[in-house]
């Protein structure tokens, strides 16, 4: 009986273990997908366009689209593109992805870049919303957060707007 409850705990550490592994797995799809619209595709990427919910969780996609608003029509407080910490991506090589797991249904992740000739790194928080990765917040050398950064400047935005 002992040998048999030590088996199945063993199977279900196994299971599990591989569980992780195939989460941590799709995770770093996401991102070469993602990254793969800059170095593959000759469409121009707009990460945040229409629709920011296809990329990031809800709470930054409903940042991102605050700022948006409170930009009325102009440059708002995102003035770079967050996935390649660049303005300019023509010659942009991904030369590194690391994922590893966060919580339940998160990841953290270290995406190691090569535009034209400058290493960048940009870090990630992934988490899982309806089964689907998406961005929870992005950091690299200029940004600490991305979520903080946008959630402090449109609370200014939005108190200049009420004076």
């Amino acid at each position: 009986m002992y040998k048999t409850l030590v088996l199945a705990a063993l199977c279900l550490m196994a299971l599990a273990g591989q569980a992780a592994s195939q989460n941590m797995t799709s995770a770093e799809r996401f991102l070469r997908i993602l990254y793969d619209g800059y170095t593959k595709s000759r469409k121009v990427p707009d990460p945040i366009g229409k629709d920011p919910g296809r990329l990031f969780t809800p709470a930054l996609a409903g940042l991102i689209n605050a700022d948006r608003a409170l930009a009325l029509g102009e440059l708002g407080i995102l003035d770079i593109n967050p996935i390649c910490a660049c303005q300019d991506w023509a010659g942009l090589k991904v030369t590194k992805i690391e994922v590893a797991p966060d919580g339940p249904k998160r990841a953290k992740a270290t995406v190691s870049l090569d535009n034209a000739g400058g290493q960048m790194t940009v870090h990630y928080r992934l988490e899982a919303v309806d089964g689907q990765w998406r961005i929870a917040d992005i950091a690299e050398r200029s940004i600490e957060s991305l979520r903080q950064m946008l959630a402090n400047g449109i609370a200014r935005r939005a108190k200049e707007l009420a004076q």
